[in-house]
Order: structure tokens, then sequence, then C-alpha cells
């Protein structure tokens, strides 16, 4: 072959180069454009969706207590039963957002006031479909080495003493502690105990609605025998390569066996998750499409210790959300313990005008449900977290905040939460 040939040849070579890379660069840009109104029409539809959800839960929801039927009573596994709920007025219930919840007025034989619990909804959201609920009941026992503490007596009743066909008082559901549904991040849910039940929702959830996110579930326990719905969570785990599920046994019996019944012996901790997840130490590291969101319900010391090892990994505090059980909420500002020299100056009387009582307040008193409780004075209460609305009481004069967390629940002008309230002034309260 000849130079010229030869230079013929290479300036052709060039030129089809040329043009395969323009080919390539406007086939990767066309490419991107439809990924990116791929994910428009996706994140519409669901914005659609959601705004149809809140519209039928607006619409459908009711004020105050609402009889329903308990239609079915299951044991779910160790010390848990599901309860089937339906109204009893037959007329159609609202949609939830998966991981809300229902709060009870239970009449148990024997007790002057009505037992009033908040308990989460367990079940995936039927959207138009929704007829009736389901919540999961964890029996409480009497604590380990105090035998003079009596057990769960609401728990117990929902065990014992309600049958199928009972009638009970429900308010709609409600909460904020909910999936985000407009997000495309990858999804972290963990539980700990029967905190596994607004986690359950969601997955469920997230799977039914064939969610093109990345889930993952961790889940502890202290042995088979007290995981919550298995085959549910199997089920799930089935419909989709993008899900993930993991357990962790604190107390594995001699019949568990690893790997098949759980993955890990211990508890949940973030390093497991990072190793899981194969995320590098740094959150900061992660590329954006692959920070995952963080879901997670348990015991307070469990939810602590894991919002605490986020925040030092550190997860932005918009992609950490949580709810914990049990009698105290989590403290997200500072705990009792941290109360500066100047704050143990301050004080405020509180005078419950009912009750006929004057008590001072400092900031080591904690909330104002505290403050009655020590002090003999009688007030409802069902969460403890500023989620349910049974504590609401008027203000007469004087004003209040809450310096952990602000309510959950829409409080009326001029009421106040006292079970995550403080005063902010001298206070008089109708109690």
């Amino acid at each position: 072959m000849t130079l010229f040939q030869w230079g013929g040849a290479a300036l052709l070579t060039l030129a089809f180069t040329g043009v395969l890379t323009a080919l390539v660069s406007a086939w990767r840009q066309r490419r991107y454009r439809l990924r990116e109104l791929q994910l428009r029409t996706q994140n519409l539809e669901l914005q659609i969706k959601v705004l149809s959800s809140r519209q039928r839960q607006q619409c459908l929801g009711w004020d105050g207590y609402r009889k329903f039927i308990v239609e079915k009573k299951v044991d779910a596994c160790e010390d848990i039963v599901s309860i089937y709920l339906r109204p009893h007025d037959g007329l159609p219930v609202p949609d939830f957002k998966a991981g809300q919840h229902l709060t009870f007025r239970l009449q148990i034989p024997g007790q002057t006031k009505p037992g009033i619990r908040c308990y989460s909804l367990s079940d995936a959201p039927l959207g138009n479909h929704q007829e009736g609920y389901r919540i999961s009941v964890k029996r409480i026992p009497a604590p380990r080495g105090k035998p003079d503490v009596p057990a769960g007596l609401v728990s117990g009743f929902w065990h014992a003493g309600i049958s199928e066909g009972n009638l009970v008082d429900v308010r709609a559901p409600k909460g904020s502690f909910h999936l985000n549904e407009l997000s495309n991040r990858p999804v972290v849910l963990l539980a700990g105990g029967v905190g596994i039940t607004p986690l359950l929702s969601m997955f469920r959830h997230l799977a039914n609605t064939g969610a093109s996110r990345e889930v993952w579930l961790f889940y502890g326990v202290m042995n088979q025998h007290q995981v919550l719905n298995r085959e549910e969570l199997l089920g799930a785990v089935s419909q989709s390569s993008r899900f993930h599920l993991r357990f962790a046994f604190s107390d594995p019996t001699s019949s568990c066996q690893l790997s098949r019944h759980y993955h890990r012996k211990g508890y949940i901790e973030v390093a497991w998750i990072k190793e899981e997840l194969n995320l590098p130490d740094q959150f900061i590291d992660v590329s954006d499409h692959r920070q995952p969101e963080f879901y997670f319900c348990g015991p307070p010391p469990m939810i602590q210790a894991i919002k605490g090892d986020l925040e030092a990994w550190g997860v932005p505090v918009e992609m950490i959300n949580y709810e914990a059980f049990g009698p105290e909420s989590i403290k997200q500002l500072k705990s009792r313990v941290e109360v500066t020299a100047e704050e143990t100056k301050v004080q405020h009387t509180v005078k419950f005008r009912r009750s006929g009582r004057t008590i001072d307040w400092q900031p080591a008193s904690g909330s104002l449900l505290e403050v009655a409780k020590a002090n003999d004075v009688p007030l409802d209460c069902g969460c403890r977290c500023g989620d349910c609305g049974t504590c609401e009481i008027a203000i007469i004069s004087g004003e209040v905040e809450y310096p952990d967390k602000e309510p959950r629940f829409d409080v009326h002008t001029g009421n106040c939460l006292v079970c995550i309230g403080v005063p902010k002034t001298n206070l008089v309260l109708d109690a």
C-alpha cells in the first residue's frame, strides 16, 4: 500500500471514529434525557398517588373515637398477637401512610380510667381497597428481677381480655413516622423487637408497589420464635432482587441455625450495615444516588445508640427517621444530665387549677407530665412522645415550649401536650 493510500485510510479512520464518537455521545445524551424524563414521570406519578392518598385520608378520616370490631386475632409469634379490625358502622375507612399508627381507648374491667395506647399499623396500606386495619401487640411481661412490678395491663388485656367480635374505640390513622415516597434513594429499615411493626408495613408497601429503590431490612430479636410474620417478610424479598432481609439474634436457641435462620449473633450495629451495603467509613464519600435514608424503631437504648452512630458517620439529619417505644421518648437536643448550671437557676411555677396543686419547676424536673405524675396529679397519656394527643390540655395562662421535639399531633390553639411540653413562663393548666 502506498503512502498516499495509508494517509487516505488514516483520514477515513479518523473520520469514522469522529462520526462514531458523535453518534455515541448523541446516544448517551438521548439515553440520559430519556432516563431523566422517566424519573420525572415516575416522580409525578408518585406525587399524584401521595396527594390522592392524602385526600382520601382527609375525606374518610374521623374526629374522636370510632367503634371497630375485632374481626380476627392471630398468634403471630411468641408473645405477639395480630388483631384485624373493621369499622362497626360498615362505612369506608381512610388509607394510611406506611409507618403510621392507631390510637385506642380500651375499657378494662376493674379500672376506673380507660387504657389509652398507640399501636403501629403492621400491614401495608391498600389505597382505595382499604377496608380495615391490622395491628400487632406484644404481651409486656413483668420486668426481670422485679416480681413486685405488674405485667403490662393494656397489652395483657389485648391478649386475654379481648375476643373476636368485641368492639374497641379507635382514632383515625396518624403519625409523622412514615416513608418519604417521593424519594428515589435506597431505604434502610432497622427494627428491634416489636419495633418491626411500622417497618413491616413499610417493607410490605415498598414490595407491593414495585419500588425501584434498593431496600434493606435489618431485624433484631432474641431468637427465631420472636420473629413477627417471617413468611410475609420472605415473601416481600422474593418479589424483587432489590429487597434484602437480615436477622440479628441476641440469644439464639439451639434450633436457630446461622445463615438459615439468622445472619449475625448480637445486635444491629451501624458497622454491620456499612459492611452489608458495602459503604465507606465516611458517609460523605457515598455517591449521592447510593446514600440511603434510615428508618428505625425499637426500644429507647437501641434508638439512642443507632442514632448516635449514624450522626457520627455523618448521615444528614433529614435522612434519619425513628420512632421509639417504651416509657420515654428519645431526647433530640440534650439529656437531663447535661442541663447547665445556668439553667438550674431557671424556675417557673406550674399550677394545676382543678387539682389545686402548685409546683415549682426546673429543667431537671422533666416534662409537665413527669412533674404531674411525681406530684400525684392525674393526667391521661398515651404515646408519651407528642404523637397521639391524649395528654392535650388547656392552658389558662402562661406559655409552653417543646425543647426536645415538636409535637406530631396537631395541637389546638390554647392547648398543650404535657408529655413533651415544659413551661416557658409561669403556668396555669386546666388539670
